[in-house]
């Protein structure tokens, strides 16, 4: 390549450039640094407050879902005592029926009230079962009821039919009704009071006695089935 030479050794004119482009790039890597760096401590005071926020957010949260907590708590607490005082009830009832009414079964016809129930089969066998186990005849079992309920109902407690006090379960069925006839024993005095109890409630007084042994039978453990 005869008259012509490539020198690969840069003159002053190329190191000033070169210089000089080094220069603007440190110019603007620093200016880049430094709207970088600008505000740092501010956005990291914003952070850590923000942190704080979030922080106390989930304390309240925690507190509040604690608190809910307590509150079902209680509310099963409360249904408990309600369901322990309805059978102390029912317990002192019966128990006080008995020191006074000894010579019941030997009265039988002049105090027993013949009286056709509407009651579910499940719920009739249970009473029955736990009237034997405890060697109590059914017609004073349910005399003792009707005496339970007119008590309830003259303290004010008694509101609604005793199958709208219970709660019933999800997976509880429908009611079975089926006629039982039974001599039920009573005070003379306080069968028109049942009676009229029946009739505030649009009842008929064996559909009455049918709740209550269902009620009766709901504490000891029966369950409606499904069909």
């Amino acid at each position: 390549m005869s008259g012509y030479r490539i020198d690969l050794v840069p003159g002053p004119y190329e190191l000033q450039v070169e210089a000089l482009d080094s220069e603007s790039r440190r110019r603007d890597l620093a200016d880049q640094i430094e709207r970088a760096t600008d505000g740092l401590d501010q956005l990291a005071d914003q952070v850590r407050a923000e942190a704080d926020q979030v922080a106390e957010l989930e304390v309240l949260i925690e507190q509040r879902r604690h608190l809910f907590f307590e509150l079902e708590r209680l509310h099963l607490r409360t249904r408990d005592a309600q369901t322990n005082l309805r059978r102390a009830e029912r317990a002192l009832a019966r128990e006080q029926a008995r020191n006074v009414g000894e010579d019941a079964q030997g009265d039988r016809v002049r105090r027993g009230r013949m009286v056709k129930l509407q009651v579910d089969p499940g719920a009739w066998h249970t009473f029955k079962v736990d009237a034997k186990r405890r060697r109590r005849w059914l017609g004073w079992e349910l005399g003792q009821l009707v005496v339970t309920e007119i008590g309830l109902a003259e303290l004010g407690d008694a509101s609604g039919l005793p199958g709208a006090r219970r709660r019933r379960g999800p997976g509880e069925g429908e009611l079975v009704l089926v006629p039982r006839s039974l001599r039920v024993f009573i005070d003379e005095d306080l069968w028109p009071q049942f009676a009229a109890l029946a009739t505030q409630h649009r009842i008929t007084v064996g559909r009455y006695l049918g709740e209550l042994v269902e009620a009766e039978a709901h504490s000891l453990g029966w369950r409606a089935e499904l069909q």
